[in-house]
């Protein structure tokens, strides 16, 4: 186990939450106009990005430690 390895782990998790962050505020977004609705697609997809760019950063950290102490 190094330090890369459980940065990775930690990252992961920041990346998640901040999905999960992002997902929460695009279900209560307020949809008023044409503009909004492509505004609620970024953000929808900025969410989707953030939970995606988490998975490699996971698969890393958890490769490379063992799954007891992660």
């Amino acid at each position: 186990m190094n330090g890369v390895s459980i940065l990775s782990i930690v990252l992961a998790a920041v990346l998640n939450a901040g999905g999960s962050f992002v997902l929460k505020y695009a279900s209560t977004y307020k949809m008023t106009t044409n503009y909004s609705t492509a505004v609620y697609y970024l953000i929808f997809a900025a969410a989707l990005l953030l939970f995606g760019g988490s998975f490699p950063f996971y698969a890393y950290g958890l490769s490379k430690t063992k799954l007891s102490i992660a």
